[in-house]
């Protein structure tokens, strides 16, 4: 895919849709799309993101403008509408509703398999049987259109199968995401119960609750105040009962909230164990219902094969279609028919069974795919409920605890004001002296400036009076007037409502009691820093000063490091730079001398006329009272400048402090940014291992709870295996008490025993003496009588053991003929292993030629059976027993002996004979089976059977109109036969059949002859009998044909009957039959 395009899945159906996300503008436009694709409603879509982010405006924005692939995994909101516990045992969800909303949710997706049908060849007995060009044709054509129906039928259920695998696995990766997303819901609401207890531990370690009362006895109560206020001490200025109820409040808070988080966060570990519930049901899912592609490779070859089988066939099948008919030889009908009955037999059913199996795993598949979109639904009611049950925490998070943990802060405040009161008062202290200092030098300049304006007033009145005096005569042209000096004087006023310095002075503390309260600070304890920072606030109040300027520019304090600004005091600067440049350029100006050359300067004509005096008179008096004013304003502007110079250099002194101050801060600054990194570094580094540790932990936990559910599950087995051992012990304790009991007895009767054994020892004893002296007489008798009968039995027993031997022979080797017969004749060969072993194998067509007659093993002849009897090893036994009798050879013997042994060891025999009746057993209940299904389908047609001859009660038979027969004497019978047994059953009778309908109301067996015709039953191979139909006409209106069932036969002759009335030919018989009716076909 290119970098703009998307996949989007749906979580309960798996399937997926492929998009551009370029093409759509904002969320609303991919949610329209989406609901119309996967057919769900716009307002019940909930879109996740990978990681199981939630899409969002900013989210989408970020996926159109990534490069990857971005992947939308959509979910229906109607599948959380049932809320389930996970931990609750047994399902609360009505199966009659979750199959509903099932059905409601993939009514789009569900998918129909019809189940392949047999081929049209299969349904034919005797497919090769009177075999032409015709019939080929049909066959092979019907039979392709089957083909190529199955192909089809096979190809989609294959698809069904892969496209089902794939669609499971996109469903467990919707679920996977949609824990993910459960996980960051619940992590968000765990770091806000973390960051609450963090907060809440911030307030509560080193809270003011349990030190205020210290600090309120031993600092506030033993310091004075200053300036003889109302209050003798700092503790005056508190209430201790608010300063109680502050601290109870706060220890009542404080074990609320505490109680309030500890129930808090056991809810998060409930709903911790409930995800993993979720977690562990899952992954059981997946090892139940997830199908790897590995298990369907037997498919894939199948496929391989079955399209090749396909190929094959249709390949053969278009060649001899294509063949015209008078190509066709009786050999290649021969060849034909054989190629037809082969792949009836061999290729059509291995087709069929491919089929069915590929019909049988896709519907096994869509089967089990719907049994995992009920446990989805199980997971998701189950995600639902945890999602709910954490939100409810949320909202005691948010609501209930940060409103007590305000209050919490709120009461610590109040209660530390007791700690850092010292210091505030002391603040205020300094506030008071700097205001007071800063009144001071207000009045102060306030009389530097009301002095020099008297002075530049004055000087401008001595000014303007000399200058009227030299030029008055200017006052009929100019019209000037003093106003202005007049506003210039009344300017400087005093405020009589601005109070005094000495008024201030009674309320505003001094320097020297503001370090006497400093030294009682350091001797009450109070920390140093907070001594430092009172002092270095003082030595900022007195040395505050104030400029005025022309723009009421002031300095002012900084209270960070209780020094001015660099940058406003060099504004100031620039400020008194400024007005120093104003003063030279007015008393430059002042200077008419140094006014370029010009009128004034070197003219000789008066500029006045002649009642004024001349000019240079009169500049000469200018410049003698430029003189005395420049000189009274440089003497002004000479100390300014001095004082000026004075404070630029105190200026430029703190000024190099300050840069000495900035440089270290900036310093100290860059060192702050380095470790500022060096932390988000580190913290990211942390969070990372944080996740990582997290991810294990849970990952053990799993295996932990897994190790503990085994664990438990051997634990039980075990206690059982206990429990059954402990009864087994009490059992064999009984027992041994009862053989302890029984040997007690036994010992008793053993010592009894003994005696009575004794005693009959001896008597035994004695018995035995006289038994050995009878012995002992006996054997000498046996010998005299053995040395008797041997020289009897020398002359006849050798020839009697020899014919007893012989006969043992015949009839061992007769039972060994009749063991290989009865093999034979049940189909089963015995043949040579190896030079010590026989074999019995399984061959076919073995009986053909034998005599079939039943064995009567007491009358058994065994000169017959070498005709019959094919085995070689039967051949070779045959001349050992004849080899063995004719010479009576004792080897001879043995190895005919041991050839008999071969068939009987480890049961050859018994075994090869039972192996063969199981199997003769299973064909014939396989046979019993066809056997049933061919009766009844043999019953369905005889019932369903149209009979065409010689017709009786309750056959069926085909009715039909005859047609028109001309009177002619030239008809033949043949036209007659046609007129009865040729019909055209796929077209209509000719016109006048309708008004034959009318006319058959008249009396049994009465038919007219104007132009009606009656209806009979089609015959084949019988031209002499003619079955008309009687009472014909509530079948026959407005048919062509029906079906009817014989109810009755009456035979006449065309004697007994007009001859005329249904025009047949002489020694044609007629018979009149009834039907009821069974099916019809309508014009």
């Amino acid at each position: 895919m290119t970098g703009g395009n998307a996949v989007i899945y749906n979580a309960i159906t798996g399937t997926c849709v492929s998009a551009n996300i370029r093409s759509f503008l904002g969320v609303e436009d991919l949610k329209r799309f989406i609901s119309q694709q996967l057919m769900i409603p716009i307002d019940q879509c909930f879109i996740l993101l990978p990681y199981g982010v939630k899409l969002k405006k900013a989210s989408f924005l970020n996926c159109r403008r990534q490069p990857e692939r971005a992947e939308f995994y959509v979910f229906d909101r109607r599948l959380f509408s049932f809320a389930q516990d996970p931990s609750s045992v047994g399902g609360g969800v009505d199966s009659q509703q979750l199959e509903a909303l099932l059905d409601t949710v993939t009514r789009s997706n569900n998918v129909t398999l019809i189940k392949p049908v047999t081929s049209p060849l299969l349904e034919i007995a005797n497919v090769t049987s009177n075999l032409d060009h015709r019939k080929i044709t049909s066959l092979l054509t019907t039979n392709m259109g089957w083909l190529s129906a199955l192909e089809i039928d096979a190809h989609y259920f294959y698809s069904i199968i892969h496209s089902t695998i794939s669609e499971m696995r996109n469903i467990f990766q919707c679920l996977t995401i949609c824990t993910q997303y459960l996980k960051l819901y619940c992590y968000d609401i765990e770091k806000l119960h973390d960051s609450n207890v963090e907060f809440l531990n911030q307030i509560t370690k080193d809270s003011s609750v349990h030190r205020w009362r210290k600090v309120f006895e031993e600092v506030l109560k033993n310091l004075n105040t200053v300036n003889d206020e109302k209050e003798e001490r700092l503790s005056d200025f508190l209430s201790v009962e608010d300063l109680e109820s502050h601290s109870s409040n706060f220890l009542a808070t404080n074990k609320l909230i505490t109680s309030k988080l500890q129930l808090l966060k056991g809810q998060i570990d409930e709903s911790i164990d409930k995800r993993q519930h979720i977690s562990t049901k899952l992954q059981s899912l997946k090892s139940q219902f997830e199908e790897p592609a590995s298990n369907y490779e037997m498919e894939s070859h199948m496929m391989e094969r079955f399209d090749e089988m396909i190929y094959d066939l249709k390949k053969s099948t278009r060649e001899t279609l294509e063949m015209g008919s008078d190509e066709f030889s009786p050999e290649l009908l021969t060849t034909i028919s054989q190629k037809i009955l082969k792949d009836k037999n061999s290729v059509i059913p291995k087709l069929f069974t491919v089929a069915q199996s590929l019909y049988l795993q896709a519907d096994e598949l869509l089967a089990k795919k719907r049994l995992l979109q009920e446990q989805v639904i199980y997971v998701l009611s189950q995600t639902a409920f945890v999602q709910f049950h954490i939100l409810g925490i949320k909202r005691a998070l948010l609501k209930d605890c940060n409103q007590q943990l305000e209050s919490l802060q709120e009461l610590e405040l109040r209660l530390s004001q007791v700690e850092d009161f010292p210091i505030f008062y002391g603040l205020r202290l300094i506030e008071q002296l700097r205001r007071y200092n800063w009144f001071g030098q207000v009045e102060k300049l306030d009389r530097s400036m009301r002095q020099e304006f008297q002075a530049i007033g004055e000087t401008e009145e001595k000014y303007r009076r000399r200058w009227d005096e030299a030029f008055g005569q200017l006052a009929l042209i100019s019209n000037m007037t003093n106003a202005d000096l007049i506003g210039f004087k009344d300017f400087p006023t005093s405020n009589s409502k601005r109070c005094s310095s000495s008024e201030l002075a009674a309320t505003v503390v001094t320097t020297e009691s503001i370090e006497r309260y400093l030294v009682q600070l350091s001797q009450r304890g109070v920390a140093a820093d907070s001594i430092a920072l009172l002092k270095k606030n003082l030595v900022s109040a007195n040395r505050i000063s104030i400029l005025s300027n022309q723009s009421s520019n002031f300095t002012f304090l900084d209270w960070n490091n209780g020094k001015p600004g660099e940058s406003d005091v060099i504004k100031g600067y620039q400020v008194r730079i400024r007005k120093l440049e104003a003063l030279l350029h007015d008393s430059k100006f002042s200077n008419i001398n140094a006014w370029p050359s010009g009128v004034i300067n070197n003219t000789m004509v008066t500029a006045f006329g002649n009642n004024a005096s001349p000019v240079n008179t009169k500049i000469n008096m200018l410049l003698s009272g430029e003189k005395e004013t420049s000189s009274y304003i440089q003497e002004d502007s000479a100390k300014e400048i001095a004082r000026l110079k004075r404070e630029l250099g105190n200026q430029k002194e703190e000024t190099a402090l300050f840069r000495e101050e900035s440089k270290k801060m900036r310093t100290q600054l860059v060192d702050l940014e380095d470790e500022g990194n060096a932390y988000h570094e580190t913290l990211e580094a942390l969070n990372q291992e944080i996740s990582k540790l997290t991810l294990e932990r849970e990952q053990k936990k799993l295996a932990q709870d897994e190790l503990l559910i085994k664990i438990k599950g051997e634990t039980e087995s075990v206690s059982k295996l206990n429990t059954a051992l402990v009864n087994e012990l009490d059992s064999w304790k009984d027992k041994c008490g009862k053989l302890s009991e029984l040997n007690d007895g036994l010992s008793v009767r053993i010592a009894h025993q003994e005696d009575t054994s004794k005693k009959e020892k001896l008597s035994l004893e004695g018995k035995l003496l006289e038994l050995r002296e009878e012995l002992a007489s006996l054997k000498s008798a046996n010998e005299a009588l053995v040395s008797d009968q041997i020289s009897l039995k020398s002359s006849n027993g050798g020839d009697w053991l020899k014919a007893f031997n012989n006969e043992m022979q015949s009839k061992l080797f007769e039972i060994f003929s009749s063991d290989v017969y009865i093999l034979e004749n049940i189909g089963l060969l015995l043949s040579q292993l190896d030079e010590s072993h026989f074999q019995i194998t399984r061959v076919k067509g073995l009986r053909k030629g034998q005599v079939q007659s039943e064995l009567d093993e007491s009358t058994f002849e065994s000169k017959a059976l070498p005709i019959s009897i094919k085995s070689n090893v039967f051949q070779a036994v045959k001349s050992a027993h004849e080899a063995s009798v004719l010479s009576g050879d004792a080897d001879s013997q043995k190895e005919f002996l041991a050839s008999i042994d071969k068939l009987f060891e480890n049961g050859l025999y018994e075994a090869s004979v039972i192996k063969r009746f199981k199997d003769i057993e299973a064909l014939a209940k396989k046979l019993t089976k066809e056997n049933k299904f061919k009766r009844g389908l043999l019953e369905t047609y005889q019932r369903e059977k149209i009979t065409i001859r010689n017709f009786q009660v309750g056959d069926m038979a085909l009715f039909l109109p005859t047609q028109d027969v001309p009177d002619s004497v030239t008809s033949s019978v043949s036209s007659l036969t046609s007129s009865f047994s040729s019909v055209d059953l796929s077209t209509p009778p000719p016109l006048g059949a309708n008004s034959s309908h009318a006319a058959n109301s008249h009396s049994k067996g009465k038919k007219l002859i104007d132009g009606t015709r009656p209806w009979a039953a089609f015959t084949a191979f019988d031209d002499s009998t003619r079955y008309l139909l009687r009472d014909n006409e509530k079948f026959t209106l407005d048919r062509d044909w029906f079906v009817g069932k014989i109810t009755s036969v009456e035979r006449s002759a065309p004697s007994e009957t007009s001859p005329g009335t249904y025009k047949l030919p002489k020694g044609t018989n007629w018979v009149q039959v009834t039907a009821d009716f069974v099916t019809a076909k309508n014009f």
